[in-house]
């Protein structure tokens, strides 16, 4: 059975910090697509490295159920795929028939990224089960099934779980037996609409998780709690003036971050008090967060209101006195298209990374922002937005839209409609 070492597996957004910067080299000369690895249906999570796998969780759609697949990370070839049951199945008399849930045909079947520990891949299949799946990462083949699903994020030996309405808890690993359940404050409420992102992870072991928007009149939040007990360290809320983002919160530069409104925010890990408040150029729409790298913050939306708002910028503040650096306008790559960015910015080698919902994906110097190229990968870059509706459980305001491109060693991944494209700068083509 293949097992692989934690540091043989690459988290969501670099580390367990979640800052958006990879150690990997990335493409900072060029890049150009080496293959394509086609899928059923849209990839609406993050893809996974774990050693020389990629990891890819699919949405599904009215005629499939998602799936799970593993392709070879330099060559694109097919290891081996798992089909989710589609809700249109029928259920055997000697199967469990309380799978099945009352969800919309519209509802993707994955959209948080593959977690892996050891020889495990965990995913939360969402539209029909809203279990977890544990698959071997060697075969695929489900050797174990939580039936109480949620976002899923290892942290060491353990198991973290969230879900929007449930709150969180924590799983033991390998005996899979719950440490706790519900994330536990000095009041005693235990705090319920989790944003379904991954949380960070801080030097210290303690961890920093998203809200979503609440029932009254607060909107999002960061809950900060130790994963090994599920004491909460803090809880800030936004209001209805303020919002926090709808995306995972950072821990670089001994704070923790996110956007706020109209500015980028560290707040003091322990307390939860705003130690840095920056205001950039470009305003927030709440959907993605900053990256930090090499004493930088990298943002990624639309201007302040003003003379050609539909324009979108990437920029650079410096992380302790929030002075802009730089900032460069994206354009479309066709005149009088409207340029819809996706996920949030990632760094790797020295260069900052953004893709548009068009499929262009655009490369930058950190230092200055030069451009230094730029790539059609040929397939549109789906949102999670454009698939979870605003409903009567308003699931839309309690997911997050997944990072759209994965740096590796040398090489680029871009989760799109159609599957992956594998980006690399020797120029190969797919067949």
């Amino acid at each position: 059975m293949t097992s692989i070492d934690r540091s043989e597996s690459t988290p969501s957004y670099g580390d367990d910090g979640r800052f958006g910067a990879y150690q990997a080299s990335g493409l900072p000369s060029r890049g150009r697509i080496a293959w394509v690895a086609r899928t059923e249906s849209p990839v609406l999570a993050s893809p996974t490295l774990a050693g020389d796998m990629l990891l890819v969780a699919t949405a599904g759609s009215t005629e499939v159920g998602g799936a799970l697949h593993a392709f070879d990370a330099r060559t694109g070839a097919e290891r081996w795929r798992h089909m989710y049951r589609d809700r249109t199945e029928e259920v055997s008399e000697d199967d469990d028939d309380d799978w099945l849930v009352d969800v919309d045909d519209d509802i993707p079947g994955v959209i948080a990224a593959p977690a892996v520990w050891g020889p495990w891949v965990f995913v939360e299949e969402w539209r029909t089960s809203r279990w977890i799946h544990v698959h071997d990462l060697h075969s695929g083949e489900i050797v174990h099934t939580i039936k109480r699903g949620g976002t899923p994020t290892v942290v060491g030996d353990l198991l973290l779980i969230h879900e929007a309405e449930a709150g969180a808890r924590a799983v033991r690993l390998p005996e899979l037996t719950e440490v706790w359940c519900g994330a536990r404050f000095e009041s005693g409420v235990e705090s319920c609409n989790w944003l379904r992102a991954c949380p960070a992870v801080g030097p210290d072991g303690m961890a920093y998780a998203a809200l979503g928007a609440g029932w009254g009149i607060e909107q999002s939040g960061i809950v900060g709690f130790n994963p090994a007990t599920g004491r909460v360290l803090f809880e800030q809320n936004g209001w209805e003036e303020t919002w926090f983002a709808f995306a995972h919160p950072v821990v670089a530069d001994g704070l923790v971050w996110t956007t706020e409104g109209d500015a980028v925010v560290g707040m003091d890990p322990r307390t939860g008090e705003r130690r840095r408040v920056h205001r950039p150029m470009a305003g927030m729409t709440g959907e993605r967060g900053p990256a930090i790298a090499d004493g930088m913050v990298f943002v990624l939306d639309r201007p302040r209101p003003g003379p050609f708002t539909d324009d979108k910028h990437l920029q650079a503040i410096d992380s302790v006195t929030g002075d802009l650096l730089w900032s460069v306008p994206l354009t479309p790559e066709r005149p009088f298209e409207s340029l819809q960015v996706v996920g949030s910015p990632v760094v790797a080698g020295g260069t900052v990374y953004c893709a548009d919902a068009s499929g262009v994906v655009r490369a930058f110097g950190t230092g200055s922002g030069e451009a230094r190229w730029s790539v059609e990968t040929g397939h549109p870059i789906d949102s999670v937005f454009h698939h979870v509706l605003l409903g009567e459980q308003g699931e839309k305001w309690f997911s997050e839209e997944a990072q759209a491109i994965l740096p590796g060693e040398g090489m680029l991944y871009v989760r799109t409609g159609a599957g992956v494209v594998a980006l690399r700068d020797d120029g190969e083509r797919p067949s």
